[in-house]
């Protein structure tokens, strides 16, 4: 029994590990596009304030 509750564990651990390292990377790859749209957007109000 108690085996069986420590495999349990670790298998939702080794889930846990690789779904925080998906949504890691996913966020690693998609905020640099995020920031990026955002300054492009507040450049472009600049612009026209500016004008």
């Amino acid at each position: 029994m108690s085996f069986e509750a420590n495999s349990d564990r670790s298998i939702n651990g080794i889930y846990s590990l690789i779904i925080g390292v998906a949504i890691g990377s996913l966020l690693y790859i998609a905020l640099p596009e995020v920031f990026q749209s955002l300054i492009d957007v507040m450049n472009n109000k600049i612009d026209t304030i500016g004008k």
